[in-house]
């Protein structure tokens, strides 16, 4: 073999060699990029079979104008030693520590990041929480770079019956609002639709003002996003869990 032979066929293996290396490098991408969304989407999954079984049965006391915090009680039941049901009319409370009438449980996300996609981006709509402007990420990839989010958890508190706060928890983390009109309850897609995280509707499937609920409100909708970064922080994985069902008690 020739020294050009040797040459043409040293450059043909190196060709070999790096087009494997790079079809490598993207399984191994795409096999990071689906374990992120997996666990985004449990997250998402694991939320909904807890507390869609509270808020099926749920009165709401009050809902936050944008969607991001709800308070709500539960129908219980009050039972002596024996067993014998204490009182047979209907009441409302919340579980801590066994039934407890007139207390009551709220869900409400708590920014714990906020994200700019580039500097041209809205400032975040309270202070306080670390604000972090992205190198031109498109985390919603929608093609501009001009959105907000926040990025947080949502908590569990119970109140008293006075209304003080005993008890606080986490019941999910790795949550999104958008934010870049200054509320949490932006579109976050870009599809034209506000995503607020909860939404009171009427029977007409029309969302309902807070001090309308009790007038009108007949379903509540969950739509809840979970995101983060992908391993080289080069892009943001977004999954969409969206669940509504008719109350089981009048509000």
């Amino acid at each position: 073999m020739t020294l050009v032979e040797v040459m043409i066929a040293m450059g043909i293996l190196s060709v070999i060699l790096y087009i494997t290396f790079q079809v490598l490098m993207s399984s191994q991408s795409a096999y990071n990029d689906a374990s992120i969304s997996h666990n985004l989407e449990s997250r998402g999954h694991t939320f909904l079979d807890h507390y869609k079984k509270e808020l099926l049965f749920c009165r709401i006391q009050s809902l936050a104008t944008d969607g991001s915090t709800i308070r709500y009680q539960v129908q219980i039941a009050q039972y002596d030693l024996s067993g014998n049901l204490l009182n047979t009319a209907q009441e409302y409370g919340y579980y801590y520590n066994g039934n407890q009438t007139n207390y009551a449980g709220e869900l409400a996300f708590v920014p714990t990041r906020y994200y700019r996609e580039s500097s041209a981006a809205p400032q975040p709509p309270l202070s306080g929480t670390p604000v972090e402007v992205l190198d031109g990420i498109d985390m919603n990839t929608d093609g501009d770079i001009t959105d907000t989010f926040a990025q947080g958890r949502i908590e569990q508190n119970v109140y008293d019956a006075g209304g003080i706060l005993i008890d606080v928890s986490r019941a999910a983390d790795l949550v999104i609002l958008g934010c870049t009109s200054g509320t949490m309850g932006d579109d976050i897609d870009n599809d034209g639709i506000l995503d607020p995280l909860f939404t009171v509707l009427d029977s007409s499937g029309n969302s309902v003002l807070p001090s309308q609920i009790a007038l009108s409100g007949v379903k509540l909708r969950l739509n809840l996003w979970h995101g983060d970064f992908d391993e080289n922080r080069t892009r943001f994985i977004l999954r969409n869990l969206r669940d509504e069902w008719n109350f089981r008690n009048d509000q």
